[in-house]
């Protein structure tokens, strides 16, 4: 359970990505044509999986969309019914931020790079949609610390390794 309360916060991101990753862009809005692709996502893609084994409450989830300047149409009361036919998400202050947002989703998913997503890593817009070439050996720790002095100590420890043979 403590596990489980640990990584509830990004369960709003899990929700999001899943929208994101089953709709398309057209002029700045997200379409999602077939809610059944958010629904089977919504059973299936999650960051940690081992953890949770339904995402549960997903309308109190969507619900806080709009806190977020996300406004999400095409539910009633934030829940799929058998009239749902299709989705959309709009960001009006910004409809190219939506674009990046679906962009970065698409890559995360593609690459199973959920976490990447979630924790909004900078190095995913790099490389294009083809590859991911970051967050291996010594990167994966330097990423993750947040000072540039404790990213140094790191990689002055791994070429120190390198060197001894270690």
């Amino acid at each position: 359970k403590a596990l489980s309360s640990k990584w509830a916060p990004y369960r709003f991101f899990d929700v999001l990505i899943n929208i994101l990753i089953s709709g398309h862009i057209e002029d700045g809005v997200l379409i999602a044509n077939d809610p059944g692709k958010i629904i089977e996502a919504n059973k299936t893609q999650k960051m940690i999986k081992a953890v949770d084994h339904k995402l549960q409450n997903i309308h109190t989830l969507y619900s806080q969309f709009d806190r977020y300047g996300l406004f999400l149409e095409g539910l009633k009361n934030y829940k799929f019914t058998k009239d749902t036919v299709q989705v959309t998400l709009n960001y009006p202050d910004d409809p190219d931020f939506l674009v990046v947002l679906k962009w970065i989703a698409d890559k995360a998913h593609k690459f199973g790079r959920r976490r990447d997503f979630m924790l909004c890593q900078y190095r995913m817009l790099q490389d294009g949609m083809d590859s991911v070439n970051y967050g291996f050996g010594v990167d994966y720790i330097a990423d993750r610390l947040h000072t540039k002095e404790e990213q140094n100590c790191v990689y002055k420890l791994d070429w120190h390794c390198v060197k001894t043979g270690i």
